[in-house]
């Protein structure tokens, strides 16, 4: 099924982003009640920021560096493909096309 497929990538970018409102949430209510918030909390939910943003980059990059293009690709680690992969590889299997599964990750990630 592509759905749980669809999920799996999904939650990691709806995770990343869910925290980082957590995190930005909890800091505007530290400052409206405490009138302060820690700088060094500051400086680390800007960088989660950063990280949220570029997530898309880095898993691509991983992805890539540890060869998870595909179920057979990845040396020593067959079967696993990577998330920035994931639904090219079950279209490609699946319908013998695998463009519809590069815009999708595109959607998601973007």
């Amino acid at each position: 099924s592509y759905w749980h497929i669809l999920a799996l990538v999904m939650f990691g970018p709806l995770s990343n982003i869910i925290v980082f409102t957590l995190f930005v949430t909890m800091a505007a209510v530290c400052y409206r009640i405490a009138g302060y918030f820690p700088n060094i909390a500051s400086q680390f939910i800007s960088a989660f920021g950063v990280m949220t943003f570029f997530d898309w980059f880095i898993v691509l990059l991983v992805d890539s560096m540890m060869g998870r293009y595909n179920s057979s690709s990845a040396v020593g680690m067959e079967g696993i493909v990577g998330d920035a992969f994931k639904l090219y590889e079950i279209f490609q299997q699946k319908e013998n096309n695998g463009l519809v599964g590069i815009f999708l990750t595109i959607f998601i990630y973007f």
